[in-house]
């Protein structure tokens, strides 16, 4: 048994290091589904979707949890935070059901509508922990991109 022990801490002891060095690509985004509101009410909301990525890495890892904060045009509006078992292999597609809990107050106070507008920008801020081979891994989220959302309804 002790053997067995001192084999796995030596593969940890190697392995870490040298986890932490790979350099791990963005996963792409493809589409957004099954955008759903659940529990309205005038405090919080929640909206719920499913987010469809390409995983362009030669590693598959698997998805432990997210903490993150999503801001339209500078304008907080709401916080994910999620425990996910979720194994996303290398070079393929995978999806992340997320569950984003929206401060209906600050969407009313800001004016949601006048923030959808023909170049609106789209920030999430945050962590994410990733594990492979029983190694866990906090990476850091600053994503940002401009999209055109002047053709949602609200």
């Amino acid at each position: 048994m002790k053997i067995i022990m001192k084999a796995y801490l030596l593969i940890w002891v190697i392995s870490y290091p040298l986890l932490s060095c790979v350099h791990i690509k963005e996963p792409e985004l493809i589409a957004v589904e099954n955008i759903k509101l659940n529990n309205l009410s005038f405090s919080s909301t929640t909206l719920s979707a499913d987010l469809h990525f390409f995983n362009p890495n030669g590693l598959g890892v698997t998805l432990c949890s997210s903490d993150l904060e999503v801001y339209v045009n500078q304008s907080n509006l709401g916080h994910i935070s999620n425990e996910y078992n979720i194994e996303i292999t290398r070079k393929s597609k995978f999806v992340i059901p997320i569950a984003l809990n929206l401060d209906m107050k600050k969407l009313l106070l800001t004016g949601l509508k006048s923030q959808l507008t023909d170049k609106t920008q789209i920030r999430v801020v945050g962590t994410v922990i990733i594990k492979k081979a029983g190694l866990r891994k906090k990476i850091v989220v600053n994503y940002a991109t401009e999209k055109d959302l002047s053709l949602i309804k609200i």
